[in-house]
């Protein structure tokens, strides 16, 4: 069995190895798996902007192009006042794969 840490760091990487993201959309999804339970996310993006240290207008930009390409869906919201979200889990296994395909591809060359 995988470590929940080994897991988190395994998945931090193909984030962060995933050419599709700038490096503010990887920050903010980051964060949000680390906060996720059941891939369920209740934050605001007042305390994105304390976790990440990115601007709250960065943030909202960067939840639309997650929610745009099917990575975040659900949003759940306080009037107009991000409040969580749902996290895509087949998108996710979609960066893992690939990320560990690109991985294995390069040890073999």
């Amino acid at each position: 069995m995988i470590s929940k840490n080994n897991t988190n760091a395994s998945l931090n990487t193909a984030v962060d190895d995933y050419s599709l993201f700038n490096k503010n959309q990887k920050n903010i999804l980051k964060s949000l798996l680390q906060l996720s339970i059941n891939n369920d996310v209740i934050v605001s993006i007042k305390d994105l902007n304390k976790l990440t240290g990115v601007t709250n207008t960065t943030i909202s930009s960067a939840l639309s192009f997650l929610e745009k390409n099917n990575i975040i869906e659900q949003i759940t919201r306080r009037g107009v006042i991000f409040t969580g979200c749902k996290i895509n889990q087949l998108k996710i296994d979609d960066i893992m794969v690939r990320y560990q395909t690109k991985k294995t591809i390069l040890e073999k060359s």
